[in-house]
């Protein structure tokens, strides 16, 4: 082969190399590219998830009182409105009595003497009946007996806090004021008393002497002087023994006597001003400290006297109010006799039977609210025979949710389970509530086998009223405190499910990591999971299907902070 012919022979492979190099190259690159994908994310967080039932209701009063009379005659005034508020006993409206007073006068007229002391006897026995049995049910504040238990029980709470305060002043003293601060002067009184017990030991060492006190304690001497030794010793441990009994008995003139001419004893053993003016500042400050610590004694003690005291006064009030209550159920249990054995006696005097009805009759010409509450409807008209129920008296400030639910949800829902409240017309706020009522068969006026459910709404000051159709959203299952994810950030595959972690690669890009997840309860988007492999704050792909285990992916800036990457 000519050279000429070998240099186009070594071009033209070159050329196609270089073809071959950026042929691959391209498609390296676009290989590249196509293997880097924008997910979806969202960081792994603890949450709460919830599975609901859903209801529909509306608002109602757990308080709810028809106000009806026996009366029937025409109604002369409506004292109320719908909207007022009314107490117990408070007139609604008056009904005319002139026919029934009629007919009583002419069934008192037709009693004779021995039938009307039958008929006094029985009114007089049913109206202490139901004054004990008002009483009894706490509705009648106003009778004797209900007055006397009233009392028994404000006594008894009263012990209680009295009970409650003592016993955590007493087992904690230093909540008591008066505690903290001898406290707070026993240990002044002691530091002082260590400085002058120091000063006085070095006064005896300046003449010879070793300390005879340290820390309020004598302790001997060691070597002598020309002073008498043993007289110090002496004096010291009668001083000692002296102050010690006085302690216990301040105010003993004999003691108080012993002690001072004892201490005078000591004060001429020693050998000179200075350890006398040391042990003068001594004794003052020990004075000082026995007074502190005197006093701090004695505040201890009237603490523990008054617990003490209080714990006898709570039992005391304990059996009061027992014998009180014991006293109204003795005493309904008597009325009720006397009541039954009165109805017995004028069973056979059939007008004094109807005069006792008609005098019924003519104390509800005068309808009385039975409860306290706002009227919320008013059926009663004047010029009209009052008929039916009259008014209704709710209260509007204890309420609940009556609710329906359907046949294939009642066998998850029990009493006591959370339930979230919402209203259309409140604009999506959320109350609180609790199940209450569960009916054992569906409602005979529906067609779809629905059950009544009621929850009572234990959130305060709301803006609920009565008669609001209200969604009802009972818990049946909930987890809390837990990791969830969406459910398209969970994917399986034949060995289960799992998600993909977002790994950071070191290089400014991320790497899909498979982690394999046990999944929890499910809620309506969200799921549990757990995963030893997981912790809080990893990045999770919510595109499962988008990409694979080991895949370069690209995370899709989050709008704002608080939501997922979109």
């Amino acid at each position: 082969m000519s050279k000429k012919a070998k240099i186009v022979l070594v071009i033209v492979i070159s050329v196609v190399v270089l073809l071959i190099a950026g042929i691959l190259g391209v498609a390296l690159i676009s290989a590249n590219s196509e293997s880097s994908v924008a997910v979806n994310n969202t960081e792994l967080k603890k949450g709460n998830v919830q599975n609901y039932v859903n209801a529909t209701g509306v608002v109602a009063s757990k308080d709810e009182t028809y106000v009806r009379s026996l009366a029937t005659y025409e109604i002369e005034e409506v004292k109320v409105s719908v909207g007022d508020k009314v107490k117990e006993g408070d007139i609604l409206c008056i009904i005319d009595d002139s026919t029934i007073k009629t007919q009583i006068a002419i069934a008192e007229s037709n009693l004779q003497s021995a039938n009307m002391s039958t008929y006094n006897a029985l009114q007089t026995a049913e109206r202490r009946y139901n004054e004990l049995l008002a009483a009894s049910n706490g509705q009648d504040k106003a009778t004797s007996t209900q007055v006397s238990i009233t009392n028994a029980k404000n006594n008894l709470d009263n012990a209680q806090k009295a009970y409650d305060k003592a016993k955590e002043q007493y087992e904690d003293l230093t909540k008591n004021v008066n505690y903290a601060s001898a406290k707070s002067s026993v240990d002044t009184a002691y530091e002082s008393l260590l400085v002058a017990s120091e000063n006085y030991n070095d006064a005896l060492e300046n003449v010879g002497l070793v300390p005879v006190y340290y820390m309020g304690m004598y302790v001997g001497q060691r070597y002598g002087t020309d002073y008498s030794k043993s007289d110090i010793v002496h004096w010291e441990k009668t001083v000692e023994e002296a102050r010690e009994y006085l302690y216990d008995d301040p105010t003993n003139t004999r003691l108080q006597k012993y002690y001072k001419e004892s201490y005078q004893k000591l004060l001429e053993t020693l050998p000179d001003a200075e350890t006398k003016n040391a042990r003068d500042a001594f004794n003052n400050a020990q004075t000082n400290y026995d007074n502190a610590k005197r006093n701090l004694d004695e505040i201890e003690k009237n603490i523990k006297d008054a617990f003490e005291n209080a714990e006898t006064g709570l039992e005391t009030a304990k059996l009061a109010y027992e014998s009180a209550q014991n006293d109204i159920t003795a005493g309904l249990e008597d009325a009720r006799r006397a009541y039954e054995l009165a109805l017995k006696q004028a069973e056979n005097e059939p007008a004094i039977l109807q005069l006792n009805d008609q005098k019924k009759i003519l104390d509800d010409c005068v309808v009385k609210a039975e409860k306290s509450g706002t009227i919320t409807a008013v059926y009663a008209k004047e010029g009209n025979i009052a008929n039916g129920a009259l008014f209704i008296i709710e209260d509007t400030d204890d309420l609940k949710i009556k609710a329906t639910v359907k046949q294939y949800d009642i066998p998850y829902i029990t009493v006591g389970q959370k339930a979230i409240i919402k209203c259309d017309a409140l604009d999506g706020e959320e109350y609180e509530g609790v199940v209450t009522v569960v009916a054992p068969a569906a409602t005979k006026e529906a067609t779809d086998g629905s059950f009544v459910v009621e929850a009572d709404v234990t959130s305060k000051d709301t803006k609920l009223l009565i008669g609001l159709k209200s969604k009802l959203d009972i818990i049946i299952e909930e987890s809390n405190d837990v990791f969830t994810v969406r459910y398209d950030g969970i994917g399986s595959d034949d060995e289960g499910d799992y998600v993909l972690v977002a790994e950071d690669d070191g290089m400014g890009g991320y790497t899909a990591k498979k982690v394999y997840v046990t999944v929890g309860l499910e809620g309506l988007v969200e799921a549990e999971i757990t995963s030893s492999e997981l912790k809080e704050g990893d990045i999770l792909i919510l595109d499962t299907e988008k990409c694979k285990d080991g895949q370069k992916v690209k995370l899709k800036k989050n709008k704002n902070k608080d939501t997922d990457g979109e």
